[in-house]
């Protein structure tokens, strides 16, 4: 088990992080009762991408997928803004954070 988080953290280490983007700028307006189908766009790096909520708060009935999808249904309660901290690791360990607002009506 050591040797191989050695490997993954030598791994990240010697990675090109720096290419890593993202290309989502805004998610676009979510209405209560309505169901939510959208992906995050990062590129570069190295795929697969692993997708996290690591800050704040997404609307509720609405989940993150580990491959960068909001999913769900938003609920009654939840209108408003919501800012959440995506983040998305690549295959050699690089990541990237971005800070979303979300918007619900």
């Amino acid at each position: 088990v050591v040797l191989s988080l050695l490997l993954l953290c030598a791994a990240s280490a010697f990675a090109d992080c720096s290419t890593l983007t993202n290309v989502t700028e805004v998610v676009p307006l979510l209405h209560v009762g309505e169901t939510v189908h959208f992906n995050f766009e990062f590129i570069g790096g190295t795929e697969p991408y692993h997708f996290a909520l690591v800050a704040g708060e997404l609307p509720p009935g609405v989940n993150l997928t580990g491959s960068g999808g909001l999913r769900g249904k938003v609920k009654g309660a939840g209108t408003g803004s919501f800012d959440a901290f995506i983040q998305v690791t690549d295959a050699e360990g690089c990541t990237l954070t971005v800070a979303y607002n979300i918007q619900v009506e």
